[in-house]
């Protein structure tokens, strides 16, 4: 896994076949999606946790940009205490598959005995700091899905 600063407060996060965005405005430090699985969104967690000092709650986000984010790599994120940012049409999807017990291979939400918390993106969402504003939009008439999520760092007004 590697990172690179691409501003202030926000890394690029590259390996494997996904690749994440931590963003200390919105987090303090927010993995933005959390790629694939519960081990690497364990390690997504882990990278960004060196890469901002520590703080009470570094892992507030994690946005869902679309249903075919997976949820095995959510619960990894619910474990640490994170609100799920999705679309109000997918958070029930989420709601069920997080109401399913991991019990082959027990995760990290199975240990933590944390329930999800869901904030739902009608069309727009602002969050961030006084540093900076992180937006959430919907994205309409795409081909893949009516769920899709993107996440947009507005450049900083001086």
């Amino acid at each position: 896994m590697t990172s690179e600063k691409v501003a202030e407060g926000v890394w690029f996060i590259a390996g494997g076949s996904h690749n994440s965005v931590a963003d200390r405005a919105a987090g303090p430090a927010d993995p933005g999606r959390d790629p694939l699985n519960d081990a690497r969104t364990q390690a997504v967690i882990a990278h960004v946790k060196g890469l901002v000092a520590r703080q009470a709650d570094p892992h507030r986000r994690s946005t869902a940009t679309s249903t075919s984010t997976t949820p095995a790599a959510l619960r990894a994120a619910v474990a640490e205490g994170a609100t799920i940012v999705t679309r109000p049409t997918t958070c029930a999807f989420f709601e069920r598959a997080f109401a399913q017990d991991s019990r082959i291979r027990p995760d990290a939400m199975a240990g933590a005995g944390r329930n999800p918390s869901f904030l739902a993106v009608p069309d727009k969402l602002e969050i961030g700091d006084s540093t900076r504003s992180v937006e959430v939009h919907r994205i309409v008439g795409g081909p893949h899905s009516d769920s899709f999520l993107m996440v947009y760092l507005p450049r900083k007004s001086s």
